[in-house]
């Protein structure tokens, strides 16, 4: 039961500090670079500028996100939250390393919902390149950086882990393997 205490305590401050590192590089980028060009950060490499995203991850769907369209991706963003709850639910016996992937996703999908319910829209900055050999064609933010770590890490797992996820989130009739209580 400690144990059980401990696990979600660390898990619920990662999710409030991966949410809150997004909100707050959001704001501060907001105040900062609103009215302004891009800032370069490291030469030929990174670089922020401001931008809103109406649609979705790396801009899929701006131009056409505005009206029902928009509280579709709402909606969408609701439920995937919910689902991601239900399966931290469903895993709750489950070691930390288990849940560290759907925490980082769920602190980046909150971070982006929070902007989306209270702006109309997702704040975008952050650009990466490799001088003119590489240009990666979209601003994304925190969010997006969290999701993308935790989708990875969750990928990871399930190839390697497959038959545990798959025991504890959508049991069948046979045993639940002792590895899950790490």
């Amino acid at each position: 039961m400690k144990q059980s205490i401990f696990k979600f305590t660390l898990l619920f401050i990662i999710l409030l500090a991966g949410c809150q590192s997004d909100l707050y590089t959001k704001r501060l980028v907001t105040e900062q670079l609103k009215s302004a060009a891009s800032v370069t950060i490291i030469d030929g490499f990174l670089e922020f500028a401001y931008t809103e995203n109406r649609g979705m991850v790396f801009g899929i769907m701006d131009e056409r996100a505005s009206g029902i369209q928009h509280y579709v991706l709402t909606g969408v963003t609701i439920v995937a939250i919910g689902f991601l709850i239900f399966v931290i639910w469903r895993m709750r016996q489950m070691g930390f390393l288990y849940h560290l992937p759907f925490f980082l996703i769920l602190s980046g999908a909150l971070g982006n919902l929070i902007n989306r319910l209270f702006y109309g829209s997702v704040v975008d900055f952050i650009h990466i390149y490799w001088h003119n050999m590489l240009d990666w064609p979209y601003l994304f933010n925190v969010a997006d950086v969290w999701i993308c770590i935790g989708g990875v890490y969750l990928a990871i797992l399930v190839l390697f882990k497959k038959d545990i996820l798959e025991q504890t989130i959508f049991p069948t009739s046979k045993p639940v393997v002792a590895e899950i209580a790490e």
